[in-house]
């Protein structure tokens, strides 16, 4: 199968570029032949992460942006990609998937834009997937996927359809689990880009506790969640971040109605115990409503939970282990395996 990817800005550090770059990860481990199309939206020198540094900042294991040369979009002409990317101007997008469908056999279209909803009108399969349904518009052919149950939910009170979920995968060979409760020198962490949405301010109130309190993220604006007694450390790569994971005891996720939470997953399978806040896709599809993890629905809930896992050891080594078990259902081969049956039924 030839799959058409389309994400429009990857050069940030984002849970949907990191979806759609693990899901295309998938693709090619299934042994499928991909592209993935992105734009000029984001100049150069707004880049989080450099092309070729793409492994550095991402988890990906199979795709790559090593150049080479592939036939283009048009009989007789030839386009410079780097690896599985092609970067096309934003103006263009339209008539890059229309010509590359039509001209090139690519025979599966895959997007989380839904911008891109009437493209699927032409005659290619695929599927759209859905974060959050947040346009009142809704794709009418195309089969639609969601990253959880919690979104899958949304999209049937918003939009009236079905969707099946499929989690973004991780692959746990980069998490390392086994650091010891008295190994791990951090109390709390938090993990995620640098908005106020995301509820870094209960930082101040955990530091405020004694704890010792670090935040790693991205910084997408000017907004840093600095707090007395808290270490803050942005646009990190892959090797920082997991490290800090694993020395750490418990993670904190404090934005309410998060459409999933990777970074969560990501955590739970470096052996934090989750604290999530009991809303979203973070309490239904990762805790499993606190299978896997903690949750919490005000302050000195979420600072008694905190404080009773970094004290008592026995408790967070039962929690510990709980969290191991909830990350392998977001294991890469098991997702790889329900996207395999998926692709069977089209």
């Amino acid at each position: 199968m030839r799959v058409l990817i389309v994400h429009y800005d990857i050069h940030v550090l984002a849970g949907n570029v990191r979806a759609v770059l693990m899901l295309s990860d998938v693709f090619k481990f299934l042994g499928h032949d991909i592209l993935i199309l992105y734009t000029n939206i984001r100049p150069e020198e707004a880049y989080f992460w450099r092309p070729e540094s793409l492994k550095r900042y991402h988890t990906v294991k199979y795709i790559d942006f090593t150049p080479r040369k592939v036939v283009g979009s048009k009989p007789g002409e030839r386009a410079v990609v780097m690896g599985d990317f092609q970067i096309i101007p934003h103006n263009k997008v339209i008539h890059q998937i229309y010509d590359y469908v039509v001209y090139t056999g690519f025979n599966y279209l895959f997007t989380d834009e839904l911008s891109l909803m009437g493209v699927y009108d032409l005659d290619v399969d695929g599927a759209m997937y859905i974060h959050y349904p947040d346009r009142p518009a809704c794709p009418k052919r195309i089969k639609l996927w969601c990253n959880s149950s919690y979104t899958k939910s949304m999209i049937r009170t918003f939009w009236g359809r079905d969707a099946v979920v499929v989690y973004p995968p991780i692959h746990p060979e980069f998490y390392n689990p086994s650091l010891t409760f008295k190994e791990r020198d951090i109390d709390v962490i938090f993990f995620g880009q640098f908005y106020r949405v995301k509820g870094f301010d209960l930082t101040r109130t955990l530091a405020s506790e004694g704890l010792r309190v670090v935040v790693v993220g991205a910084k997408v604006h000017d907004y840093v969640p600095y707090s007395e007694g808290v270490q803050v450390y942005s646009n990190v790569s892959v090797p920082f971040y997991t490290r800090m994971l694993s020395r750490s005891k418990v993670y904190v996720h404090a934005r309410p109605g998060e459409h999933l939470g990777i970074t969560i997953v990501e955590a739970m399978a470096s052996g934090c115990v989750p604290v999530v806040h009991k809303s979203g896709g973070q309490w239904t599809d990762v805790v499993m409503r606190g299978e896997y993890g903690y949750g919490w629905s005000s302050t000195d809930e979420l600072v008694n939970i905190v404080k009773r896992l970094v004290k008592d050891r026995s408790l967070w080594e039962r929690s510990h282990e709980r969290a191991l078990e909830g990350s392998e259902r977001f294991h890469f081969r098991r997702v790889a395996d329900k996207v395999s049956r998926l692709l069977g039924e089209t």
